[in-house]
């Protein structure tokens, strides 16, 4: 799920008031769609969190699997739209980042920054396992019986 702008432009206020970021003047974003650049106090302070050794922190949200979750309480046609929408949803993110974020990875890759390649494959793959599980799912609830899961 991806962050909303009620947490993306405070988190950034909060960065250029404490000086780690600062607009990219550069950038000639429209409205509140600009671009930001680490200051160098940024610079030092991202070396800094890149190599804390504290545990990371790892937190997955769904809403769309927490709908599913309760889906129980739905009717069956409003539970096969919903997979199906969320497996559209997948797929098309998939897509996006074959198209518009592999090859600026690839760039990065050339530029000497192959982990940014190495992500986004990570990215990709992670979206097509998620999309083909909601294919599976919409296969089952179709056809009960017909594929049980392991």
């Amino acid at each position: 799920m991806a962050a909303s702008f009620g947490q993306i432009y405070p988190e950034l206020e909060r960065l250029r008031s404490t000086g780690l970021v600062e607009l990219d003047e550069e950038d000639k974003g429209t409205g509140s769609r600009r671009a930001h650049r680490l200051t160098p106090a940024g610079r030092v302070a991202l070396r800094q969190w890149l190599v804390d050794d504290a545990e990371p922190h790892f937190q997955y949200r769904d809403e769309a699997m927490l709908r599913l979750f309760f889906g129980d309480l739905m009717a069956p046609d409003d539970v096969i739209a919903h997979v199906r929408r969320t497996r559209a949803l997948l797929e098309a993110d998939a897509r996006r980042v074959r198209t518009e974020i592999l090859p600026r990875a690839h760039e990065g890759a050339r530029a000497g920054r192959p982990l940014t390649l190495e992500t986004a494959h990570f990215g990709l793959e992670l979206t097509e396992l998620m999309a083909a599980w909601y294919a599976g799912l919409e296969r089952r609830l179709l056809n009960p019986g017909s594929e049980p899961p392991d």
